[in-house]
C-alpha cells in the first residue's frame, strides 16, 4: 500500500469497532481521594483507581519521598547491575521478604516488565510449556508470546482442564493471577498448587490486585489461602496499586531469584527504579502491614456495595475483592453507560471487548479506603437509574 494510507485505514477500523481510546485529563489523585465535606461539589468521585488502601497521597509518604529525593536525587542513573542499585533498593527487597515470607526478592520499575522477566526466564526453551489462565493480564500474555516456550491457555478457572494439560510431557510452568484484574475473581490457589506439585510444574502467581488487600497484614493472596513460599515458588506484585507508590517485585527462592537476576532481560537492561521511590515504597509497606483499619474499611465497603447491588437488582459479577463489575453487553452500550455516570460526577472503568470476552463488557468499579458509604450509595443509585435507562423497551 502506497504511503501511509494503511495507517488511516487501521485508525478508521478502530473507530468503527467502538474501540477508540484516548487520554483523559481528569483530576489529581489527592483531590480524587477526598470525600464528604472535603470534596468540591464539582469534583468527581473516583471509582476507577487501583489505590485500594488510599495511600498514594498519604502525607507521611509524601514527606518520605521529599526527603528521599534530597538524599538520593530523582533518577537512579542506570541498570541495577551497573550503578542503579542502592541501599534503598536492598532495604525494600528486605521489607518485601519480611511481609511475604519469601527468602529473596527482586525489584522492577513496573509489573509489566516484571512479568516479561518472569516468563522469559523460566519458560526459556522450546521443550517447555507455559500454561496460563485465559483471563490473565495482557502483560502475562505478551510475555508468553515472546518466550521461547510454547504458550497454552486453559479456560478461566477450569482446573480439570489444567490438570489434563499438565499430564503432557515436558517442563511446565503455570501462571495465574491471585485476583483477576477485570473481574475480581479469586482462583483456588491451594488446588492449583497441589496440581503443580503432583505434576512437578513451577507455579507463579501474579498478585498485583491481591497484595496489600488480602491476607494477614496485607501479605496477599498466597497468605490469604494459607499457603507458603514452598507451595507457590514465585510471586509477582506491584507497588503501584494498594501500596500507593510505583514499581513491582518478584519474590521467590534463593535459586529462582538468582537465575532471574542473571537472565531476566527486562531487569538487566532497564534503568532501575529510582531510589527515592524505593525508600517511599518501604515506608508504604510498613503502613500496609500496620494499619489494618484500611483493609477493614475496604472490606466493609465491598460488603456494603454488594448488598446494595443485590437489593437494586444490579447484574454485578461475583467478587469478594475491591474489583467489582457491572455487566453491560456491547461496546457501544458500556461506553454510553460510563459517559452517563461521568456526566453525573462518578468515574468508573469502561471495559470493552476484546479486553474482556465479547458480550461480557462491563463497568469496572474499584472500591478504595478513600470512599465513604455515602459515596458508594450514590454510585449504587446511579447504576440502578442508568441500568433502567439502558434496558430495552
Amino acid at each position: 500500500m502506497a504511503g501511509q494510507e494503511w495507517l488511516q485505514q487501521r485508525l478508521d477500523a478502530i473507530c468503527r469497532q467502538g474501540l477508540w481510546r484516548q487520554q483523559l485529563i481528569r483530576f489529581p489523585q489527592a483531590a480524587a481521594s477526598r470525600h464528604g465535606s472535603d470534596r468540591s461539589a464539582r469534583q468527581p468521585i473516583d471509582f476507577c483507581s487501583n489505590d485500594y488502601l488510599a495511600l498514594s497521597d498519604d502525607v507521611r509518604l509524601v514527606e518520605t519521598l521529599q526527603e528521599a529525593v534530597r538524599q538520593y536525587g530523582i533518577g537512579s542513573g542506570g541498570s541495577p547491575l551497573i550503578c542503579g542499585y542502592s541501599r534503598a533498593h536492598a532495604e525494600l527487597e528486605g521489607r518485601v521478604c519480611e511481609l511475604t515470607g519469601y527468602p529473596r526478592a527482586l525489584l522492577f520499575t513496573s509489573g509489566y516488565l516484571a512479568n516479561l522477566a518472569l516468563v522469559g526466564t523460566f519458560a526459556d526453551c522450546r521443550r517447555s510449556c507455559v500454561l496460563m489462565d485465559k483471563h490473565n493480564h495482557a502483560s502475562l500474555i505478551d510475555a508468553g508470546r515472546l518466550a521461547a516456550a510454547k504458550l497454552r491457555r486453559y479456560p478461566h478457572l477450569n482446573l480439570p482442564k489444567l490438570d489434563a494439560m499438565l499430564t503432557e510431557p515436558g517442563r511446565k510452568m503455570v501462571i495465574t493471577e491471585g485476583v483477576f484484574s477485570m473481574s475480581g475473581a479469586v482462583p483456588d490457589l491451594g488446588a492449583i498448587a497441589a496440581l503443580c506439585k503432583r505434576h512437578d510444574a513451577l507455579l507463579a502467581v501474579d498478585d498485583a490486585h491481591g497484595f496489600g488487600v488480602l491476607g494477614e497484614a496485607g501479605a496477599g493472596s498466597i497468605r490469604h489461602h494459607r499457603l507458603a513460599s514452598h507451595d507457590v515458588p514465585l510471586m509477582m506484585a506491584t507497588f503501584g496499586k494498594a501500596v500507593g507508590v510505583q514499581g513491582a517485585f518478584i519474590a521467590g527462592t534463593e535459586k529462582l531469584i538468582a537465575l532471574l537476576l542473571q537472565r531476566g532481560r527486562s531487569y538487566m537492561y532497564s534503568t532501575a527504579l529510582p531510589a527515592a521511590l524505593a525508600a517511599t515504597a518501604s515506608q508504604a509497606l510498613d503502613l500496609v502491614a500496620k494499619e489494618n483499619w484500611r483493609r477493614e474499611k475496604l472490606h466493609e465497603l465491598i460488603a456494603f456495595f454488594r448488598h446494595g447491588a443485590e437489593v437494586r437488582g444490579l447484574g454485578i459479577v461475583d467478587s469478594m475483592t475491591p474489583v467489582q463489575g457491572l455487566l453491560i453487553k456491547g461496546n457501544d452500550d458500556v461506553v454510553r453507560a460510563g459517559d452517563w455516570l461521568a456526566a453525573r460526577g462518578m468515574i468508573t472503568g469502561v471495559i470493552r471487548s476484546p479486553t474482556v470476552p465479547k458480550n461480557t463488557e462491563r463497568l469496572r468499579i474499584s472500591l478504595t479506603a478513600a470512599l465513604s458509604q455515602a459515596d458508594v450509595a450514590l454510585l449504587l443509585d446511579g447504576l440502578a437509574v442508568m441500568q433502567e435507562r439502558l434496558a430495552p423497551p
